[in-house]
């Protein structure tokens, strides 16, 4: 199997998994682009634009290096490491914004 790399259908799914979580919905349903792979390990960063908006700084990071379903592990660590990682307090929906996301499946 080829390896996987992080594109912008992921990282777009992982924008609308976090919207959702912070307004209390449920969960989106992946794009048909995002292939549903059960051999990923996947890391979820979320950077937040800095004073003077040009550089990025991390917000939070989690993920997880056992294999699992990309569309589980991209709901899963999306929201993880917005509002799990204890390095930071959760983000909250005026930061969106101010968001990028990267991930490595």
């Amino acid at each position: 199997m080829e390896d996987l790399v992080a594109d912008r259908e992921m990282c777009m799914y992982s924008f609308e998994v976090l919207e959702s979580y912070l307004a209390g919905e449920g969960m989106p349903t992946p794009s048909l682009e995002i292939p549903d792979t059960d051999s990923c390990a996947v890391f979820v960063t979320w950077k937040k634009r800095g004073k003077g908006g040009k550089k990025y700084v991390l917000r939070g990071c989690i993920g997880n290096l056992s294999p699992m379903s990309l569309h589980n592990a991209l709901k899963t660590y999306a929201v993880a490491a917005a509002c799990k990682d204890k390095r930071f307090p959760p983000i909250v929906k005026s930061e969106v914004s101010d968001l990028q996301v990267g991930k490595t499946p």
